[in-house]
């Protein structure tokens, strides 16, 4: 029995190099879209995180509305860039607020915002990047509350008309915004 010799050689090895290189690029593609998917993830965060802030302090403006409307302090900004907030004197570690005044309220609601936008409670983890937050309750009952951060990537495009968010925190096309308007009871 006689072999015959095929003519075609180093096929296999041709194969090889071929399949490597295709599993080479999707294995890149898949570490791309990982990269993609945990930037995502990093603003997902964010910005659930400053959801929960506004509707935080929408919380306790309704819980305290009769203090806010007798202490309105038009437009009040804390966070990045601004003088940090002590806590007044009337309120204990433990919560409690005996003889304190309504603008003590108010400013004991801005002192437990501020601390929440830097995340400074013990065990808190994962805050905003450089945030800010506004609040304004105008004299119908009107409020908004803005809460702004700073972004990884660059973003342009939208402009806000109303004043209280158009101005809350330092201008860049990295800051992003998130911004509840509502109204409280008069």
């Amino acid at each position: 029995m006689q072999l015959k010799h095929s003519k075609i050689r180093g096929f296999t090895l041709i194969e090889v190099i071929i399949t490597s290189f295709i599993l080479a690029v999707g294995l890149l593609a898949v570490v791309a879209m990982q990269a993609v998917a945990k930037r995502s993830s990093f603003e997902t965060h964010q910005r659930t995180v400053a959801m929960i802030l506004a509707e935080d302090m929408v919380e306790r403006v309704r819980l305290n509305h009769i203090a806010w409307q007798a202490n309105n302090p038009a437009t009040v900004t804390v966070g990045d860039g601004q003088t940090a907030r002590a806590k007044p004197a009337c309120a204990e570690d433990s919560g409690l607020m005996t003889a304190c005044s309504l603008a003590d309220v108010v400013n004991y609601d801005l002192y437990h915002w501020e601390y929440g936008l830097y995340a400074k409670a013990a065990g808190a983890k994962g805050g905003l990047v450089k945030p800010n937050g506004c609040v304004l309750l105008s004299a119908n009952g009107e409020l908004t509350v803005v809460v702004t951060w700073l972004s990884r990537q660059s973003f342009s495009g939208i402009t806000s008309s109303n004043t209280v968010t158009a101005n809350c925190g330092a201008q860049s096309d990295k800051r992003r915004k998130m911004a509840l308007t509502t109204r409280v009871a008069s």
